[in-house]
């Protein structure tokens, strides 16, 4: 919380001063003389007004900027920079400033830190699901739901493919036999709609000797009559949305 604090003020100060250019905040660790602390470093950087170095002495008091005229132009009273450095201190750190006017300023903060105890029991690796590798067509036209859809479906190591209607669904399957493992098929899509590209799929896999697909319904319609509707078309089974 307290970091957040500070870094915050700290960049909110070289968006308010600077004009144009860049404002880059880095952060890096570095060992200390005890075995259990780290040393935090964030540096905050901008091309804004600038400071001189007579003013920079008074940067951190209370109620203090660097120039009184910063105050009419950009508002605030510098009580930020005051209550950063109080705050560094009482974590054991320090809030430093270099800058020259007209060129930018660089505010670098260094806090302690005391390393966490490593975790000698290694998490366990996730079980297997027996879907790795399987290769699943999420038919679905709105772009939202295909990336939920789709990293849901990571998770499980599958391969997504992906068809934003049920004309290219159905395109898909009838050029290549193997192209998908399973589907899952939206209901409510404009042109043909889940059920219409259940049958269509369906009658192809006819024509042509096929094993049929496994199909499940993936939709927000959740009714007895709805589930039904999906298993007269030929899905074979139902899984509401979320």
């Amino acid at each position: 919380t307290r970091l957040r604090q500070i870094l915050l003020n700290l960049l909110s100060n070289a968006v308010k001063f600077t004009d144009h250019g860049e404002i880059a905040l880095k952060a890096r660790t570095a060992d200390s003389l005890e075995r259990d602390t780290l040393l935090l470093s964030c540096q905050v950087s901008d091309h804004g007004i600038g400071i001189s170095r007579e003013e920079l002495s008074n940067l951190f008091h209370s109620f203090q900027q660097a120039d009184s005229s910063t105050s009419r132009k950009y508002g605030g009273t510098g009580l930020g920079l005051a209550i950063s450095r109080q705050l560094a201190e009482l974590m054991q750190g320090r809030l430093e400033a270099r800058s020259k006017p007209a060129k930018g300023s660089i505010f670098t903060l260094t806090v302690p830190l005391q390393r966490s105890e490593k975790n000698e029991n290694q998490p366990e690796r996730p079980a297997q699901h027996g879907t790795e590798g399987l290769r699943v067509l999420v038919v679905e036209d709105n772009a939202v739901n295909q990336m939920v859809i789709g990293a849901l479906l990571d998770t499980l190591s599958v391969e997504v493919k992906l068809a934003s209607s049920g004309e290219e669904a159905l395109q898909a399957i009838s050029q290549q036999q193997d192209f998908a493992d399973m589907i899952l098929m939206d209901c409510e899509m404009p042109g043909l709609d889940g059920y219409q590209t259940t049958r269509l799929i369906r009658d192809l896999e006819s024509q042509l000797g096929r094993e049929p697909l496994p199909i499940l319904a993936l939709t927000a319609h959740a009714t007895t009559e709805q589930r039904d509707s999906c298993c007269a078309c030929g899905m074979n089974d139902h899984i509401s949305k979320p």
